[in-house]
């Protein structure tokens, strides 16, 4: 235990940070609080799907309900509204979007089962909690952090089992999705490199490269319709309270009684985080890392009405307290 010291005075000072975000009292955290988001979405996808140019109706939908529009962060990559606007639009998108939750509940159980098999059972509850209310809502395959945050559990999950070329594309994938996912492909190609996986790790940097040259091309169109006057938008923010509101897109978590909620939640992260430091193995290491370096970016960007950036991590959280019943392989 005196090896860990460090690791159990940082869960501490956060719980206390927690607690005092928490003693300002709740917010809103209900799916159903980023309607709007979810309609502009959909509004943008039925006319893309009717056969109009995306980044024109982005223009014109961002600029009617007034969105902010005055940076190329404020526009979406085109990828998941090209997804969803298939036809027989929208059920190729939610017939992709079930498929990438079962696979990530599948691996992630047995992976469970190949390194812990008396938590098997746990996983499976754990795993379905988390994921099936999402498969069964229709609002989230509209969201760009769900898909990647589905797409990242299971590259990792991938990765657990061996196959890390199978984990680099699902990566590349939530990287065409989400920007956002950024972090985890670069925390995967850092860790790769130190461990001496070369190969993987100039997998992952060739995927971070076809990313950046599709991110250009984003931006390119993005300008070329940028209206000359808009809102301006920003993220600057963040804290602990952030991360604590962006862990509740975890659906695993919604399940805390309510007026109790915020104060389990700011010990029961914290901890849950620690648990995954207890996950010795090589997987277990990117788990930590992962985790880690996305509550950091949580802590400095992020404005309330961005909490549903916790779907990037949300199948990954419950995940940690695992790490308490790892044994390694002697």
């Amino acid at each position: 235990m005196a090896g860990r010291t460090p690791l159990w005075i940082a869960v501490f000072l956060l719980i206390v940070w927690g607690f005092v975000a928490s003693s300002k009292g709740p917010a809103a955290l209900a799916l159903q609080g980023r309607g709007s988001d979810v309609q502009l979405y959909n509004a943008i996808t039925a006319r893309v799907a009717a056969g109009e140019d995306h980044y024109r109706v982005a223009a014109d939908e961002l600029s009617a309900r007034g969105y902010a529009t005055q940076s190329v962060f404020n526009w979406r990559l085109p990828t998941l509204t090209w997804v969803n606007a298939l036809p027989p639009s929208p059920l190729w998108g939610r017939a992709i979007f079930v498929a990438i939750g079962v696979t990530l509940i599948g691996a992630w159980v047995f992976v469970v089962w190949r390194s812990m098999p008396r938590m098997v059972v746990a996983s499976v509850i754990v795993m379905s909690v988390g994921t099936v209310p999402l498969l069964l809502e229709g609002a989230p395959v509209l969201l760009s952090e769900a898909w990647a945050g589905f797409l990242i559990a299971a590259s990792l999950a991938c990765w657990g089992l061996g196959r890390w070329k199978a984990s680099v594309t699902l990566g590349a994938a939530a990287l065409m999705i989400r920007e956002l996912a950024l972090p985890y492909v670069l925390i995967m190609a850092a860790v790769a490199w130190w461990e001496g996986r070369r190969r993987e790790a100039f997998a992952w940097a060739a995927a971070t490269g076809i990313f950046a040259a599709f991110w250009a091309w984003h931006a390119s169109q993005v300008l070329s319709v940028m209206p000359s006057e808009g809102l301006v938008g920003s993220w600057a923010g963040g804290g602990w309270g952030f991360v604590l509101q962006a862990s509740r897109a975890s659906i695993f978590l919604t399940v805390l009684p309510e007026g109790w909620d915020r104060w389990i939640l700011a010990i029961g992260i914290p901890l849950l985080w620690a648990g995954s430091w207890y996950w010795t193995d090589a997987l277990g290491r990117r788990l930590t890392f992962v985790l880690g370096g996305y509550f950091a970016l949580f802590t400095m960007v992020g404005r309330p009405d961005n909490w549903y950036w916790g779907f990037l991590i949300a199948p990954l959280i419950p995940l940690g307290g695992f790490g308490f019943f790892f044994r390694p392989k002697s």
